[in-house]
């Protein structure tokens, strides 16, 4: 946003009065919204009415062409440039902005963005910021799109559903509170039941008796199994998975205990591969 000489004269950039922008159909803009920081942004009433369904709270009902609005500059900008289907990244807005831009939309009944939007994969980037994931599930569960939480709840499967909050758990609420622990728990016996699968044991033969497979295959196996059981958690790497089970074939004796072991191992990593990751 470009600020003037005076604190009064301050006019966003991209919503400038001489601004002709392609949602408008290049139509000059009829009334300016002033934010909470004394910026302009001189829109267009026909965009604003289509976008939302609440008349931007009734906002629009008025004869001023000078509207006063709660928001910030940035917050606004963010929800002017949703509304007009342009891109808000260059601005680089952070995430208290974007927080504020999304509780706006909802108050002004605009709809949130959706994925195949930028504003989209700007908010989904906090992801990966500490307490990113937590903060765009939270955000989603109150103020939408679904598809924003879904995202994020892949990266909550190492969350430790124990160390929640009171205060977090009420800002979720108890849809998607519910929705998060039976992602967590579905994943975890969807692990138990996947490796509890007994291995396909081939008939006793010379040099591999029904003894040597007990003492070299089942056990062995069935103690590995056992461990990956108490330690199933919904994040749980392929990688462990290997470092318990692949041993085993590397150890055995029997090339075709070996070749039994190795092609359950590979069944096993791609079951839990396909076990739903996301809400």
């Amino acid at each position: 946003m470009h600020i003037g000489p005076g604190p009064d004269n301050r006019v966003s950039t991209t919503f400038n009065p001489r601004a002709r922008l392609a949602a408008a159909n290049g139509h000059p803009p009829n009334v300016a919204l002033v934010s909470s920081d004394s910026v302009r942004f001189f829109v267009h009433t026909a965009v604003l009415r289509a976008a939302s369904s609440n008349d931007f709270e009734g906002l629009l009902s008025t004869n001023s062409q000078n509207i006063q609005v709660a928001q910030s500059g940035p917050a606004l900008n963010v929800l002017l440039h949703s509304v007009y289907g342009l891109d808000v990244t260059p601005y680089a807005p952070d995430w208290d902005t974007l927080k504020e831009a999304i509780e706006v939309m909802h108050r002004y009944a605009v709809p949130p963005p959706s994925p195949q939007e930028p504003l989209f994969a700007l908010l989904f980037s906090h992801v990966h910021r500490p307490g990113g994931a937590e903060d765009l599930y939270v955000l989603s569960a109150q103020f939408g799109p679904n598809a924003l939480a879904v995202s994020a709840s892949e990266h909550l499967l190492s969350l430790d559903l124990s160390s929640i909050t009171d205060e977090w758990a009420a800002q979720c609420g108890a849809i998607y509170l519910k929705r998060l622990f039976f992602l967590h728990l579905g994943r975890i016996q969807a692990l138990k039941r996947i490796v509890a699968v007994p291995l396909a044991l081939h008939a006793p033969r010379a040099g591999c008796s029904r003894g040597d497979q007990q003492q070299n295959v089942h056990g062995p196996w069935t103690y590995a199994v056992a461990q990956l059981i108490a330690d199933a958690r919904p994040d749980l790497p392929i990688s462990l998975i290997e470092g318990r089970l692949n041993p085993l074939a590397y150890r055995s004796s029997c090339a075709q205990c070996a070749e039994i072991m190795t092609a359950r191992i590979r069944a096993i990593k791609q079951e839990w591969s396909n076990v739903k990751r996301t809400i």
